[in-house]
């Protein structure tokens, strides 16, 4: 199976229309696309920990089931992130398909230099007048 994060970003938005703890068993669909290929991307975004998912294999390991529960919460920043398709771009542009880490530190300066101040807040502490 080839990565594709695309695919990735297009799974985590369709999972998070969904209503909280509403996913069923290969609830995400795209035309086009197998779905043994979606499921081989929910383990991967499992073993990035993007998703909180159960996996059902077949008895020959391949992946059958992916009931996913959650959208974890860097699943929820990566997907603040990628939701701009400018940013998107860019860092598709920079990383191409490296591995997730580089391509997730291209995604995260893409954000940074489009304007993303918000990556940079600052929370004041707590207790002060």
């Amino acid at each position: 199976m080839k990565r594709d994060y695309d695919l990735i970003r297009g799974i985590l938005l369709q999972l998070e229309e969904l209503p909280p703890a509403s996913s069923r068993p290969n609830d995400v669909s795209f035309d086009g696309l197998s779905t043994a290929v979606i499921n081989d991307h929910l383990a991967y975004m499992d073993e990035l920990k993007l998703i909180d998912c159960r996996i059902t294999k077949t008895e020959i390991g391949a992946v059958d089931r992916v009931h996913v529960f959650r959208i974890t919460s860097p699943g929820q920043d990566f997907l603040a992130l990628a939701r701009n398709l400018e940013v998107w771009s860019a860092a598709k542009k920079e990383a191409g398909w490296l591995s997730y880490d580089l391509f997730y530190t291209a995604l995260h300066e893409a954000a940074k230099n489009h304007g993303k101040s918000w990556l940079d807040v600052s929370f004041p502490s707590g207790g002060e007048s």
